[in-house]
């Protein structure tokens, strides 16, 4: 099955690059997880671990109800006329997007691009694209408004370091900006213009017309909806929101309980949301392998807990995570056979959709 021409666009670069940064973070996130382990020991870990036993059923479960909602803030990221798609099809999508992000190691890009290609099947191609654009941006705008809200008072409450204040602080300006040219560029349709001026230099004239006969309409596509439906966009925002707060704060919440035993809402709020804004600051990094235990371990430590149950609570998300992305895999190997069929008509790319240069 072929991607759609904006992302073959950004996929169409030099692969073996991206395979030696992603060969690079692998291993720095795998040399810091086992440093990690080293540190703080298999025994506690492993005591941790016990102790929170059967819960994580509960902690897996919270994540499938947060899904429905992930899914069901997806619906208001089409235009009324494409909005016919059920929920139960939408959290499919969803499910199959997660998975395929997160064991690919794209930054989401190869979960896009399935989403993509399932989307295709229901509605125009720009619509597809569109719709999986404007969720993206709303899934990081929601989760960075959310993280921003209770980052204030927390940084004031809570005792971090500057040496750990300082990259949050630095690296959520960082994400925040771009977030902001994104949506800019979603709302002014400027999507063509800024690659014509970015990739168009750097490939020639020829890549420059190529991205000007293949993203026109979904430039439209996506001014349309930033200016006509305003109001979906931010719905789908707080559907997020709801999210956030059963397969995020509840589920620490959980944790924190049965683990450390602190029944406080208080705790829940700040290992979560500081977690989020290091896990949004180092997206770059395939799955968060190290970083993501690296950040619980120093946000627990902070806040008077010991190593290892940040750690511990670090295996956990990735038990559950490994759990939903099984699900995803088996849900989107369900649903491919419709979508090989469809690619073998019409998802072929044509001589005019290659880019310059780029061959079958």
């Amino acid at each position: 099955m072929s991607a759609p021409p904006i992302y073959r666009l950004f996929s169409g670069g030099d692969k073996i690059r991206q395979r030696i940064f992603f060969a690079i973070t692998s291993a720095l996130g795998l040399t810091l997880f086992f440093f990690l382990l080293a540190r703080i020991g298999l025994p506690e870990i492993v005591r941790n671990l016990k102790i929170f036993g059967a819960a994580i059923l509960v902690f897996i479960a919270l994540e499938g109800v947060a899904s429905i909602s992930y899914a069901w803030a997806s619906r208001y990221c089409f235009s009324p006329a494409c909005r016919t798609l059920s929920l139960w099809t939408l959290w499919k999508i969803t499910m199959s997007e997660r998975a395929i992000s997160y064991v690919t190691f794209s930054a989401g890009m190869g979960g896009d691009v399935v989403k993509w290609s399932i989307l295709e099947r229901h509605c125009s191609p720009a619509e597809a694209a569109s719709a999986v654009m404007v969720y993206r941006l709303a899934y990081f705008l929601s989760k960075l408004l959310f993280c921003l809200l209770w980052a204030a008072p927390i940084l004031i409450v809570i005792p971090l370091s500057l040496s750990l204040k300082i990259p949050l602080l630095v690296g959520t300006f960082l994400l925040g900006v771009g977030l902001v040219g994104f949506f800019l560029v979603q709302s002014k349709g400027l999507f063509t213009a800024a690659l014509e001026g970015t990739v168009g230099r750097l490939l020639g004239g020829r890549a420059k017309e190529w991205i000007r006969r293949h993203t026109v309409s979904f430039d439209e596509q996506m001014r349309n909806y930033h200016r006509k439906q305003s109001r979906d966009f931010w719905v789908a925002n707080l559907i997020l929101w709801l999210g956030f707060l059963v397969g995020g704060i509840l589920q620490t919440w959980v944790f924190s309980v049965v683990v450390l035993r602190e029944s406080s809402p208080v705790v829940p709020f700040v290992v979560w949301i500081l977690g989020s804004w290091a896990d949004m600051v180092f997206f770059f990094v395939p799955a968060g392998l190290g970083t993501k235990e690296f950040a619980r371990v120093l946000i627990f430590e902070a806040l008077s807990y010991s190593s290892a149950a940040g750690i511990s609570f670090a295996l956990v998300l990735r038990a559950e995570e490994i759990f939903w992305t099984a699900v995803g895999l088996l849900v989107y190997v369900l649903m491919a056979p419709g979508g090989r069929r469809k690619a073998r008509t019409s998802d072929v790319a044509t001589g005019a959709d290659r880019l310059p240069g780029q061959t079958d």
